[in-house]
């Protein structure tokens, strides 16, 4: 019942996301070591996507009452096989509050822009020769994040099966024991049942003591003439 109740009362969680994406200069015609190849934007962007999840970066952005959030640079391969070919950023924010998560992702992406000015600045790369950047696939909102039904339901059914497991395993704690020594009753006349306790097989010796056998049997009905 109480982990019933968990699953439909759990408040939702909100994500906010979205894309920054680095700009090749629109006039080349000055140098600009951040885009001398292809492969230059893409180490930009890893770069870029470090520095926003570093611990100092999510330590700044906790003091201004922001959220959890993912900054990574894109993967288009899959789980077997990470393929980054793309100059882009990935930012998911999430939190309880909508508003919060929507609030963090627009900040973390604005501090990637001004991260890559920044660097661009201390480089000294001219105004025409710069990387710009650009917030693709952005949420003007955040969005609830659709619950699992299968997995919700999948963790209750487990949760009441180990509910019942451990009620059983008290019930025979707190049963009472059996009379201690006792076994298999045997049958009249038969050999002993196997694992038979030491209560039956006393009594057995009992009753073997009040019956005479051979010669002694004999003697005894002598004396009776």
């Amino acid at each position: 019942m109480i982990i019933a109740l968990f699953v439909h009362t759990r408040p939702p969680t909100y994500e906010a996301h979205g894309t920054v994406t680095l700009l090749v200069p629109a006039n080349q015609r000055a140098p600009n070591i951040f885009s001398a190849f292809s492969s230059s934007l893409i180490q930009t962007a890893g770069l870029l996507a470090d520095n926003a999840s570093s611990g100092a970066t999510r330590a700044e952005m906790n003091r201004a009452g922001l959220g959890g959030y993912t900054a990574m640079l894109t993967n288009t391969g899959d789980q077997w096989q990470a393929v980054y070919d793309t100059p882009t950023v990935d930012i998911v924010a999430r939190d309880r509050d909508p508003d919060r998560a929507q609030r963090t992702f627009e900040a973390v992406a604005a501090f990637v822009s001004a991260t890559l000015d920044r660097w661009q600045d201390e480089s000294g790369v001219g105004e025409h020769s710069r990387i710009t950047s650009a917030v693709t696939g952005a949420t003007a909102t955040a969005v609830p994040l659709l619950v699992n039904t299968k997995r919700a339901y999948a963790a209750l059914l487990a949760g009441f099966l180990m509910a019942e497991t451990m009620a059983a395993r008290y019930a025979r704690r707190r049963r009472p024991a059996g009379r201690a020594g006792a076994g298999p009753v045997r049958a009249a006349g038969g050999p002993p049942a196997p694992g038979g306790g030491s209560a039956a097989r006393v009594a057995d010796a009992r009753a073997d003591l009040g019956r005479p056998a051979g010669r002694e049997s004999g003697l005894a009905a002598l004396g009776d003439i």
